[in-house]
């Protein structure tokens, strides 16, 4: 497994990469002048990207990548002074995971392991699901004709529950599946926060929505022929 390691850190590079080095791993480096030709290749199993500030620029680079199709994980390095907004920002822009410093190459090493584990290949090409067209290399959203602004978490949470559709899919599933690093915490709200930004943007039409809340049980995307008069599964556990 090769691992992307991009950092301006000389100490950094030195000390994670010999963790890396030690259970097994392959790793390139890379520093800001080299990072995008490196990231774009797609030839690693995951990308650790460090980061120095909340005004970094290299926090722009991972939506950029993502704009381009890169679809590698990227696990983020952050300083212990990045608040929660932060946080989210970076999750926002596309990153898979976080890892705040000063951190232990062993834990370093489990959410590499993790994100990388049974990953599926990447989808391609256009799909089109009631009035809605995705285009899945591009991370573009249209509905009827109308292009929807998502950020990459909104994406890949539509494209979950699409590939669910007609079935009532429970939080703890969402959270699972997409949120890992957050299952310790299963009071988090994440899921609702992220359901409702992505159902502002698709079903400003309150007389057509696709994703219905039922309530204590999990959130539903209908099937193209609606919801009346079907069976609910519920999805997960």
């Amino acid at each position: 497994m090769k691992i992307l390691l991009i950092s301006n850190s000389r100490a950094l590079i030195e000390n994670v990469s010999s963790g890396l080095h030690g259970s097994g791993l392959s790793v390139e480096t890379a520093t800001a002048r080299s990072a995008d030709k490196c990231a774009l290749k797609e030839e690693h199993a995951a990308i650790v990207l460090d980061l120095d500030n909340a005004k970094d620029a290299k926090l722009g680079w991972i939506a950029k990548w993502r704009r381009c199709g890169v679809t590698t994980k990227i696990l983020a390095l952050l300083p212990s002074a990045f608040d929660a907004d932060n946080r989210v920002r970076c999750l926002d822009q596309g990153a898979d995971d976080y890892l705040a410093k000063p951190f232990n190459n062993e834990e370093l090493i489990a959410r590499l392991r993790l994100l990388t584990r049974n990953h599926p290949v990447a989808e391609t090409g256009v799909k089109k699901v009631h009035d809605l067209e995705i285009d899945v290399g591009l991370y573009t959203v249209s509905r009827a004709g109308r292009q929807v602004q998502l950020t990459v978490r909104e994406f890949e949470l539509l494209q979950f529950l699409i590939q669910h559709q007609g079935k009532i899919v429970k939080r703890t599933f969402i959270l699972e599946s997409l949120y890992p690093h957050l299952c310790d915490d299963r009071r988090s709200n994440v899921i609702d926060v992220y359901v409702s930004y992505l159902r502002k943007k698709i079903d400003n039409d309150p007389s057509r929505p696709l994703i219905v809340t039922h309530w204590g049980k999990g959130y539903e995307f209908l099937r193209d022929n609606g919801a009346a008069g079907k069976t609910y599964t519920t999805t997960g556990s």
